[in-house]
């Protein structure tokens, strides 16, 4: 079973990087946007794309919380 949260991720550009906001805390940047890679900013997240079209996925300390 999935945790669920209100409020849901976006992903926001701040010109130069793009990063992922989660309960409006920058959570993770992009490395690679072409490839799908991004880099934790903040600890015990994950953020990947999963599935096709793909799907942005958040866990938490190994917990899937946004799919």
């Amino acid at each position: 079973m999935n945790e669920t949260n209100s409020d849901s991720p976006s992903i926001e550009n701040d010109g130069i990087n793009l990063f992922v906001i989660y309960n409006g805390v920058r959570i993770a940047k992009s490395a690679d946007w072409q490839a799908g890679i991004w880099v934790s900013l903040e600890p015990g997240y994950r953020v990947f794309y999963e599935g096709y079209p793909a799907k942005l996925v958040i866990e938490r300390d190994g917990k899937i919380i946004s799919q």
